[in-house]
């Protein structure tokens, strides 16, 4: 029988799946084809098992993704580099002007305006640190949206937030060969995977970038434009760089065809982008002249309105104060979430998650517990297990902290337990607010009133 929830158009039919003995989902590719037999006619319908496709088109799209992370290697960490100097070197002046107004309080109270000037300077110097964090931590955001392995589940976007990224992991791409030019109109959300959506502008922009030659900046661009036609989003990619040969545009699309230098390319990219699309139901065409340059433009159907993204928060105040145990091999980041935390939560930090884990069995109370979610010897997940086993109730008050569930295990518990999580570096508000929520529910201390 034909099971629930068939796909969109293949290359050759209906993707869709059947139940197979034992309740197996196999997915199929389904073709109908009249044929007449004795003046009669009948209608023949063909399910080809698509599974070893999928599985190789899968690895073809994670082979590309390994030749884009190659590729970018370089300009990511430059795109990384340059804030992290320069948050480095703000924190340092910083450090060194408090330091010095620590020593001179010690000795004699400067005056009035200096110690007022000095003070001033060390917050834009922080503040200008704490830009620079916010720029690594976009880029970071950027290459885990682009690497994650949850490449299926599709989810209502933005194609303009999806560009952006892609712009931003291509930047020092584009930077040395063209002005970017940006032109964003109304578009409405699409229905898609954030990562493989991603993949596809990736690809294109790098394409773009790499057929202009070094060296003549102000004479070209590559330009992203969106707007709405006929209810889909559209997307536009073009470049000023060499073109694309007459004799070559027929078989862009095609697996392993590249015009370009051995090493460079794999003849991937655009042949990926085109199976991309077309599961979501799109379409991608080409336009190119030899020597003005080249434009592609997606199209992909409007989906259900996407959410909006939140307003920035202010540091909320707590409904209640209470005692949190931040779990994290990392020292140092326990101690930088006790100084976020205190006041007004009384908090302390344990690196040893099997000596956190004895002091809550023994019945040691806290309110929330920070826990990250990798950790060596005994990680999140495993704390998480044996309290689910022998103080259950406990397992309601924890919150995981963490810089990315990056394995299959850590992806699959973090879906199942349901337990609130905050990726690093933590968003404050989202921090406070996570707290805040499992803080009301937490049972006070014997002897302490609520």
């Amino acid at each position: 029988s034909l099971a629930d929830g068939a796909g969109g158009p293949g290359r050759g039919g209906l993707a869709t799946a059947l139940l197979a003995a034992g309740g197996v989902r196999l997915p199929v590719e389904l073709s109908v084809r009249p044929v007449w037999l004795e003046g009669r006619a009948y209608a023949v319908v063909v399910a080809r098992d698509t599974t070893e496709r999928d599985q190789l088109q899968a690895r073809l799209i994670l082979a590309d993704r390994l030749v884009s992370v190659g590729t970018l290697a370089a300009g990511v960490a430059h795109e990384v580099n340059n804030p992290l100097a320069y948050v480095m070197g703000n924190l340092d002046f910083a450090r060194r002007e408090l330091e010095a107004l620590r020593r001179a309080a010690g000795a004699a109270l400067p005056d009035r305006e200096r110690l007022v000037a000095q003070l001033a300077e060390a917050e834009a110097a922080l503040g200008d640190a704490a830009d620079g964090a916010e720029r690594v931590r976009r880029i970071v955001r950027d290459l885990k949206v682009f690497s994650r392995a949850d490449e299926e589940r599709r989810t209502s976007l933005d194609v303009r937030a999806i560009l952006d990224g892609a712009l931003s992991m291509a930047a020092n791409e584009i930077r040395h060969r063209a002005r970017l030019v940006k032109d964003y109109r109304a578009v409405p959300p699409v229905v898609a995977s954030e990562g493989r959506l991603s993949q596809v502008f990736l690809n294109l922009v790098v394409n773009a970038a790499q057929s202009i030659p070094d060296g003549a900046v102000d004479r070209n661009e590559v330009a992203v434009a969106t707007w709405t036609e006929r209810g889909a989003a559209v997307v536009d990619v073009s470049d000023t760089g060499s073109g694309i040969a007459p004799e070559h545009l027929a078989r862009i699309f095609d697996p392993f065809f590249t015009t370009k230098p051995i090493g460079v390319g794999t003849g991937l990219g655009l042949a990926i982008c085109h199976g991309i699309v077309a599961q979501l139901g799109g379409s991608i065409e080409v336009q190119s002249e030899v020597g003005r340059g080249t434009r592609f433009r997606v199209r992909l159907p409007g989906g259900e309105a996407a959410p909006g993204p939140e307003p920035a928060a202010a540091r909320p105040e707590p409904r209640r104060a209470g005692r949190i145990l931040v779990i994290d091999d990392d020292a140092l980041a326990g101690t930088s979430l006790r100084r976020l935390l205190s006041p007004p939560h009384q908090v302390e930090a344990c690196t040893e998650a099997r000596q956190a884990l004895r002091r809550l069995l023994a019945g040691e109370h806290f309110d929330v517990i920070l826990c990250d979610l990798m950790m060596p010897e005994l990680s999140g997940m495993d704390l998480f297990q044996a309290l689910r086993e022998r103080r259950p109730e406990l397992t309601r008050r924890i919150v995981f902290v963490t810089a990315g569930g990056f394995t299959p295990r850590a992806r699959a518990f973090l879906e199942e337990a349901h337990a609130p999580c905050v990726e690093k570096p933590v968003s404050i508000p989202a921090l406070l607010a996570a707290i805040d929520a499992v803080v009301p529910e937490a049972e006070p201390a014997p002897g302490q009133r609520p």
